[in-house]
């Protein structure tokens, strides 16, 4: 998530600078809505996370990080001397670059950088990069094997992709405008028009076990209390995720059966983890009495509480 806090970053501070205002219509367990208005005053700063609940349970894996430093060490010292001129990577057997090895490796040289190793491959690293970038504004045409969609992923920093998907009636996007050069390299603006009065943007942190953005898309529906996708359901000021629920009231429906799941004597903020549909932790934000099958579980705030 620190991608995704980084651009809400810099894009609130783009939007005030152009006399804009970010507004924050509804948070999902992996999806954001936004709409943009006109206005003149300073942006509220970001609230103060204090949850520690994660969106799903996990466990670390028993490898330490100097076994996977080292082993993206060899590949990258073998893939350099198959780097040509351009900065592109080559296929010792096909003779050509193939598919999405080129960004890959880039990314693969500045995380070695970051851990302060194979410091002598940065001028490589960047030669990628900028390879990388001049092909992926070339778009499909550009890109090796027409395989942009792996080119997101190792060029935006993460193994995550970002999605910006228009949800207005009408929106067109245009690509005309001159490339810009950044710190990442020759990049393409990309302009979304619609003839509605506010332009809906859904950002779409995508993993590489959640659905497509284009089956986000073609699933997104407004509603009457907010909107839905195959992604999850927003209510009001609640929501319910695949695999996380949450927001603030004082009673929620984790199912869709029409049974409120669980209650609190008082309306709070929280989180629910969920295993297809089974709540598996929850957490609220303040001293609550919850009912959760007919039992009265006393919470305290910021602490999770698992019925196993």
């Amino acid at each position: 998530m620190k991608y995704l806090s980084y651009f809400l970053k810099q894009f609130t501070e783009i939007f005030y600078n152009l006399k804009f205002r970010l507004s924050i219509i509804a948070i999902l367990s992996t999806g954001i809505m936004i709409s943009y208005t006109l206005a003149q005053d300073v942006p509220e700063p970001s609230p103060e996370v204090c949850f520690h609940l994660t969106a799903r349970p996990w466990e670390p894996l028993d490898i330490s990080r100097d076994r996977y430093l080292d082993a993206i060490e060899g590949i990258c010292r073998v893939a350099v001397r198959h780097q040509d001129e351009n900065g592109a990577i080559i296929d010792p057997y096909l003779h050509r670059e193939h598919r999405y090895s080129t960004p890959y490796y880039a990314f693969a040289v500045g995380a070695l950088l970051e851990a302060g190793r194979a410091t002598d491959l940065r001028n490589s690293g960047v030669r990628a990069m900028e390879h990388a970038t001049r092909s992926f504004a070339g778009g499909s045409q550009g890109i090796p094997d027409a395989h942009g969609e792996f080119f997101i992923a190792p060029l935006t920093g993460g193994s995550d992709e970002q999605h910006f998907i228009g949800v207005n009636g009408q929106v067109k996007l245009s690509a005309d405008s001159e490339q810009i050069r950044s710190t990442y390299g020759w990049l393409q603006p990309v302009r979304y028009e619609t003839p509605d009065s506010a332009l809906l943007i859904f950002v779409y942190p995508r993993g590489g076990d959640d659905p497509a953005a284009s089956k986000v898309k073609a699933s997104f529906r407004h509603t009457a209390h907010g909107f839905e996708s195959v992604l999850g359901d927003v209510r009001d000021r609640l929501y319910v995720g695949r695999t996380a629920a949450g927001g603030f009231g004082n009673e929620i429906d984790l199912d869709g059966d029409g049974e409120q799941d669980l209650q609190f004597d008082t309306p709070c903020n929280f989180i629910v983890q969920l295993e297809d549909g089974t709540m598996k932790a929850v957490e609220a934000d303040r001293t609550v009495t919850m009912t959760y099958q007919q039992q009265q579980i006393a919470l305290r705030p910021y602490t999770p509480w698992s019925p196993e």
